[in-house]
């Protein structure tokens, strides 16, 4: 415990390790033999070790690479194992067993590949970049296609998060260089990588999952590398598809140039590399929008009567009298609802199309990335590795004016120090650092979204934009039933989150014992900018005031209008933080066995402007603390308890887990395997933070006729005044609800 706590602890790592044995011509054990481990692309000597009473020895903390092994002993020919690959995560057992001679004298064998990992309980499988390169999956740069296709690994959420034998995202660790988050893989993962591997079960104390998968980053060596490619692919052969009068273009280019090499040979090596792709394609859309006859009031198309809200009677033939048609329902129609274009003049489903002249995802990306690896002595080893994804979008609406554009830029940053204190104390410490940020409404491609304060005072609209946003990308969300509606969704800077992460491991070799002690930290702060709706108004129309949805819009009459005055570019943080402290034990030559504790804590998190709150079922109160009762909104519902106390909950001190495996070695082509253990549940750093609530209310108000006169209508489609109204109060999903004749504040 010493040990552990007098440490920086900070951390899970997911470097490799060479152990083995060191035998003579009797099978007994050489005690004393030196074992050196040189890096054969960079000509470094990473360890040099002694094998102990037992002739054992270990070379821990080693990035994937290809080894030279040799074993040096006093009266014994010199042994080398050349070639020795050794992949992400790996224990690879290099036995040996040494012959009398002259030191001057070697015998060399190529280790080459192990076919199978004997010294581990846990199940590691994964792929060389070879394999990725070679695959007929040659459109996805993205490597989760070829994941799926390992033992146990499924696709979630359209193949960006992962279940690994059976266990869903919240317990596996997605990892770039030994940097891992939680969830979803992440957005930058179109990494130049070496291999990939994946651990399903039987994870050690030092992991914080049951299972991770980790990337492995391309490295410079001693030699100038180069490689230049290009890729194109084109429409020009592909079928028409079936619903598109005509065929739609689509190109793509794709190509990277990559560069590695020395900058100090032997100490000093770089990788850079640069991928581009370009999508110059379009889409074609259909839409659902009214006929010609229903733009100008004639609902004669419609079986059912059409009529007149105010009276109750219908309207002569089914037409609605210009005079009676609202003026801001027509500057809608006339600038937001385009005319039909296919089919014939009665036809109301997909008598819309347009091209939108950019693809339905990303047009372009930009991946630079480099890693440097410097070896400050025998002792002292350093590399760090950054990737930056750059992705602009040009994205299509209801209709081609909502149009909208987003900006996304993710960078990640890995960077370890490996420190050799003796033969048997290595310690290794990693920083990690992601950025995720993302920016909707900025002009891209010559494209500039419609700004949604432009758009209100163009048609008219009152009681929505509460805040007063300016220059943002946004318009009202305008639903009738039957056609296609509209909305754009509101710009700014939706997110731009950073996750720290700071690890640490000790490990030690004592006799038959490899002790690791260490932790990690992470810190996870998120802004939330996003413009929610309904910021900019919605609403819907359906039919229940005129008999015709239509009818309802051209009168002017929605049947529900809602409105939001938002909380704006919010920060919220939260922590995780585990150490651990394991051993594995060589009990025999062919039995290994791990155990260890591991501990778990997670912050509490939390809103930095303190509008955040907690229900107490018991007395039926929303708890907030004394600076969130200053931000409760005073539309919160009188009959709904508001208190101050304590918001954060305690977070659980007692996650303290054992993990133990095994594994006994029957020939060095087979193994068996087995562990136990218990780990904590990640549900999501912010899943249980109620941060909407008494501070932000949705109103959404129900339209009537009151006396001959509608409570609402356009342009102002909202209650002018709710003095006089009913209060009851019901429940909705659980939670309190407050209903004033006709309108419902919901939270």
């Amino acid at each position: 415990l010493a040990v552990l706590w007098g440490l920086p602890l900070y951390g899970q790592l997911l470097l490799s390790t060479i152990r083995g044995t060191v035998t003579d011509a009797t099978s007994a054990a050489v005690v004393g033999a030196r074992v050196t481990v040189t890096d054969v692309k960079t000509n470094v000597t990473v360890r040099a070790v002694t094998s102990d009473a037992a002739g054992n020895y270990e070379v821990p903390d080693l990035v994937t690479g290809v080894y030279r092994v040799t074993v040096e002993a006093a009266g014994f020919k010199t042994f080398v194992a050349d070639n020795t690959v050794v992949e992400g995560s790996q224990i690879r057992r290099i036995d040996v067993r040494l012959e009398v001679g002259q030191l001057a004298e070697r015998i060399t064998v190529e280790a080459g590949v192990t076919p199978i990992t004997t010294d581990s309980a846990q199940i590691t499988t994964g792929f060389q970049r070879r394999l990725y390169d070679e695959s007929p999956l040659v459109r996805n740069h993205y490597p989760h296609s070829l994941l799926v296709s390992l033992p146990g690994v499924e696709s979630q959420a359209s193949g960006w998060s992962l279940n690994i034998n059976g266990q869903p995202p919240a317990q596996v660790a997605l990892g770039m260089d030994g940097v891992t988050s939680d969830g979803t893989v992440n957005l930058v993962n179109r990494m130049d990588f070496s291999e990939i591997t994946v651990t399903g079960v039987n994870n050690t104390a030092d992991q914080a999952r049951v299972a991770n998968y980790n990337m492995i980053s391309k490295r410079g060596d001693n030699e100038i590398h180069g490689d230049v490619y290009y890729m194109h692919f084109n429409s020009a052969l592909n079928a028409r598809t079936f619903f598109d009068p005509r065929k739609t273009p689509e190109k793509e280019h794709r190509g990277q140039i990559s560069v590695s090499g020395p900058v100090i040979k032997n100490k000093t090596f770089f990788y850079v590399s640069y991928f581009y792709m370009k999508i110059p394609a379009g889409y074609f859309y259909r839409r659902n929008v009214p006929s010609l006859k229903m733009r100008g009031g004639d609902l004669s198309q419609f079986p059912q009567a059409v009529r007149d809200p105010l009276t109750g009677q219908p309207f002569p033939n089914k037409n609605v009298p210009a005079a009676r048609m609202n003026a801001t329902s027509l500057k809608i129609q006339d600038e937001f609802l385009p005319k039909a274009n296919l089919g014939g003049p009665d036809d109301l489903v997909n008598n819309y199309g347009y091209v939108h002249p950019f693809p339905s995802d990303l047009y372009e990306a930009r991946y630079p990335m480099f890693r440097f690896d410097h070896n400050f002595s025998q002792k002292n080893s350093l590399f760090g590795r950054w990737i930056r994804r750059r992705t602009p979008y040009v994205l299509s609406g209801s209709f081609p004016q909502f149009v909208w554009t987003r900006f996304r830029s993710h960078t990640h940053t890995a960077i370890t120090d490996t420190h050799v204190f003796s033969p048997r104390v290595v310690n290794s410490f990693r920083f990690g650092l992601k950025v995720d940020f993302i920016e909707d409404g900025k002009v891209t491609a010559g494209v500039a979204p419609m700004k949604a304060d432009e758009v209100i005072q163009r048609i008219g609209i009152q009681g929505v934009n509460q805040p007063g946003l300016k220059d943002i990308q946004g318009s009202p969300s305008l639903s009738i039933t039957g056609f296609t509606g509209f909305s754009l969704n509101g710009g700014g800077v939706v997110n731009n989150h950073h996750q720290y992460s700071f690890a640490d491991s000790l490990t030690w070799s004592v006799g038959r014992h490899v002790m690791k002690f260490g932790g990690e930290l992470k810190t996870v702060q998120e802004f939330l900018g996003s413009i929610p709706d309904p910021t900019f108004g919605s609403f819907n129309f359906n039919g229940s005031l005129s008999g015709v949805p239509y009818g309802d819009f051209l009168l002017g009459l929605p049947y529900t209008s809602s409105r939001l005055s938002p909380l704006l570019n919010r920060d919220r943080r939260a922590k995780e933080f585990g150490v651990y402290a394991m051993d594995t034990v060589k009990l025999t030559q062919k039995l290994s066995f791990d155990y260890g504790l591991r501990w778990d804590y997670f912050w509490a998190p939390l809103y930095d402007d303190g509008l955040q709150y907690a229900w107490d079922p018991k007395a039926g109160n929303v708890i907030v603390s004394e600076r969130g009762l200053k931000g409760v909104s005073p539309l919160y519902p009188k009959n709904i308890g508001v208190v101050t106390g304590k918001v954060l909950p305690a977070p659980d001190k007692g996650s303290i887990h054992p993990r133990f495996g095994f594994a006994y070695r029957l020939r060095d082509t087979s193994v068996v395997r087995g562990g136990y253990g218990i780990f904590t549940e990640q549900v999501g750093y912010f899943a249980h933070l109620q941060g909407g609530g008494p501070f932000q209310i949705n109103e959404t108000y129900i339209n009537r006729i009151e006396d001959g006169k509608p409570v609402f209508a356009f342009p102002n489609p909202f209650p002018v005044s709710l003095a006089s109204a009913v209060v009851t109060s019901q429940s909705v999903a659980g939670f309190p609800m407050e209903t004033t004749n006709g309108s419902i504040h919901q939270f």
